[in-house]
């Protein structure tokens, strides 16, 4: 099995309003989650790494 090389980009944002529209290829879904909420969903130690030193 040959693994795939790629770039994961990560943003603080803050949400103002709009809809959300996902790039229907990558994303299976998205959403706005409560901060509190955010840690018990992550998977990954990175991306709970990186959540942890935006906050």
């Amino acid at each position: 099995m040959t693994g795939i090389h790629k770039f994961v980009y990560y943003y603080l944002m803050r949400y103002i309003g709009g809809e959300i529209t996902p790039q229907k290829e990558e994303i299976d879904e998205a959403k706005f989650i409560p901060l509190k909420k955010v840690e018990e969903l992550l998977t990954y130690p990175t991306d709970r790494k990186i959540f942890e030193k935006g906050f």
